[in-house]
């Protein structure tokens, strides 16, 4: 839900922490992320989503300009400490 409303209305958030997400949209919206930083963290081992899906949305906010860090833990679809340490990090870095 958080990858969609970032990527309809660009100007809603300062920037996005997306946890096991998939890509909400078939194709791409057309929509332009300039410098958005979005973090993107996906498990391996997740089984309530397809392999790749954190790198494909990954792949498609960068082309749409965002500023991407995405990561890929050896997890299931459960939050784990390594996902607070990683959104602590980067939102210290960001914002």
């Amino acid at each position: 839900m958080a990858a969609a409303l970032v990527s309809i209305y660009p100007d809603l958030a300062a920037g996005a922490v997306l946890l096991r997400p998939l890509s909400p949209f078939a194709t791409p919206t057309g929509t332009r992320l300039p410098g958005t930083p979005v973090l993107i963290i996906d498990g391996s081992k997740d089984d309530r989503r397809m392999p790749d899906d954190g790198r494909r949305l990954a792949e498609q906010m960068t082309e749409a300009g965002a500023a991407v860090t995405h990561h890929q833990l050896a997890v299931g679809h459960t939050m784990t400490e390594a996902d607070c340490a990683l959104v602590r990090e980067w939102l210290g870095t960001h914002f």
